[in-house]
């Protein structure tokens, strides 16, 4: 189990794993045997960190997939495609289809070194209306590619009919494991007569050990083994007896008491955090916390909090989560103080993100930013379902996702994008805003033609947006709107009508600044496509492109050069 040694530094922490030998070994028996692994268990049983450390003592690649947030096929189609450092294929609608992609990025990741794809928090899926195809996946994966090793951790035990594997259950820590552990997080306390009650009402689950070590060595332990004893009989009286395993709810109580011990601010801040669905870095927690140095947001709130084991850290990638358990308690029995307040930093701190991710993945960091979205999917999920709450001092961050930020959405949240877009309308219709009606309904036309394949659909959308904005001054937004109308034309087969619209654009776009080079690039390669489907002669379309630069009339950008050459 995880036992923090060190927390003189806001950014360091060092880590011991006690117990779990048997399951260690039970897990080398089966390695040389099997390629597809269910570990199950009650919740806060220590499952994803047993997993975890037992594939840190194997030489091999892993790929960690959290399910706890997902809620569709589709879902887990885009966050395991990120992972991974590929697109969803729009038209791989079928299970069948989209399983192949995944093998084939699967084979090529796996070529060089062993591969394991670790499926955390599984229970949910399990138990959801598209698990059939959730066990499919997995046994398809394991039986098509050879150098893989696959593994499920969930409350739920896995069943597979057809496939050979291995399963286990995850059982509370023994008692001399679980003595072992807390001796280890709180070696300077005197346990005394009453270490043997303490390690028995702690029923063998790591995380509530941990917690209480905590408490017993903070304060210079103002709280002794008895306090501790009383207080956990006081909270336990109804789960001491077997009967807790069946009803696993009932350990919430114990929790919950834990977390009424932080003090006032403490317990406040980690209310807040409790509202971010996901993982969150220190940067992020400060922006909805207030606070403005990511240094301070670390010293002041997350360690604190942290000391107790109230935040799980992942070292690799600098983030920090709230044990699945504790959530839940959050979730059930706090109130968030100012939940409008709330909302409106989570908006401006996961817009940052979402811009971030949206900028990069036109970038040779695509990758990167394919793995960060990976990470952020239920945090941003949470961003565009927050736009049912909105305010007007909230309304311009849904609106610059909506005309900006949309490369996220339509390469892995289409199945988010209805919803969100159709809020987004009606709040400009509400606000009067015509203009971020129009940029909307870009965004729209644009998902419908590049993701949905439905071009009579986007074409309406452009055509919306068109209505508006060429009633205005020439800009960026109108040039783009003709662009994109032209190549919904091209997608219909409609290529002369097409190149009306890449003229349009251009008749704007060579005569703006910087910021039109790329949508002038654009339009004149798109241009030189529609041209070629009807045959013309792609040379006048190369003389006149080279006129217009000699002239001044096109910025003298060197990727344009390149391309026109």
């Amino acid at each position: 189990m995880p036992v923090q040694q060190v927390i003189d530094q806001p950014d360091v922490s060092v880590f011991e794993f006690v117990g779990r030998k048997h399951e260690f070994r039970k897990f080398e028996e089966a390695w040389s045997k099997y390629k597809l692994f269910g570990i199950f268990g009650i919740r806060s049983v220590g499952k994803s960190r047993c997993v975890r450390e037992y594939l840190k003592t194997k030489k091999c690649q892993v790929i960690y997939v959290e399910l706890q947030y997902i809620d569709s096929i589709e879902s887990l189609y885009s966050n395991t495609c990120a992972l991974l450092g590929i697109e969803p294929d729009p038209k791989a609608t079928e299970t069948e289809k989209w399983i192949k992609q995944v093998i084939s990025a699967v084979t090529i990741a796996s070529k060089h070194e062993s591969l394991v794809i670790f499926f955390d928090n599984a229970e949910d899926v399990i138990e959801s209306q598209f698990s059939g195809q959730f066990l499919t996946f997995l046994s398809k994966l394991a039986q098509s590619c050879t150098r893989i090793k696959i593994f499920v951790t969930s409350t739920t035990r896995i069943q597979f009919t057809r496939f050979r594997f291995f399963t286990f259950e995850m059982k509370p820590l023994v008692e001399s494991e679980a003595k072992e552990l807390l001796q280890t997080i709180a070696p300077d306390v005197d346990l005394g007569e009453y270490g043997e009650a303490i390690v028995k009402l702690s029923e063998g689950l790591p995380l509530m050990i941990l917690m209480i070590g905590a408490e017993l060595k903070a304060d210079e332990g103002l709280l002794t083994p008895a306090d501790m004893v009383e207080l956990l009989c006081q909270c336990r009286l109804e789960t001491l007896s077997n009967e807790f395993y069946p009803e696993e709810d009932r350990i919430g109580d114990v929790y919950r008491t834990f977390i009424l011990r932080l003090s006032g601010e403490f317990q406040c801040h980690l209310i807040d955090l409790g509202y971010i669905p996901g993982s969150f870095n220190a940067m992020e927690a400060g922006g909805l916390l207030g606070i403005e140095s990511e240094a301070m947001a670390k010293q002041t709130a997350i360690l604190p909090i942290r000391r107790r084991h109230m935040l799980n850290y992942d070292p690799e990638n600098s983030r920090f989560n709230i044990q699945g358990i504790l959530r839940e308690v959050l979730k059930a029995d706090f109130v968030i103080r100012d939940l409008p307040e709330l909302r409106k930093k989570y908006c401006k701190v996961f817009t940052e993100v979402m811009k971030k991710i949206s900028i990069q993945m036109g970038t040779e960091e695509y990758a990167k930013a394919y793995s960060e979205f990976a990470v952020e999917q239920p945090n941003l999920q949470k961003l565009l379902g927050d736009v049912e709450y909105t305010r007007e001092d909230t309304y311009h961050f849904f609106i610059e996702i909506a005309s900006s930020y949309t490369t996220v959405i339509e390469r892995f949240m289409t199945r988010e994008s209805d919803t969100f877009y159709n809020a987004c309308l009606r709040l400009a219709e509400m606000y009067g805003r015509s203009v971020d009606k129009a940029a909307v309904h870009i965004a729209v036309g644009s998902m419908e033609t590049n993701t949905k394949g439905d071009f009579l659909h986007g074409a309406n959308n452009y055509q919306s947006a068109l209505e508006v904005l060429e009633k205005m001054e020439k800009s960026v937004h109108l040039a783009s709107a003709y662009q994109k109308m032209g190549w919904n034309m091209h997608k219909q087969g409609l290529n002369a009508e097409a190149i009306q619209y890449y003229k349009k654009s251009l008749d704007i776009s060579v005569y703006g600044g910087s910021e039109y080079e790329t949508l002038a690039m654009q339009s004149f390669s798109c241009m030189g496509i529609s041209h070629t489907f009807l045959g013309n002669e792609l040379n006048k379309i190369i003389s006149i492109s080279h006129n217009l630069i000699t002239q001044d009339i096109l910025p003298t950008n060197s990727i344009l050069h390149d391309i026109l050459n």
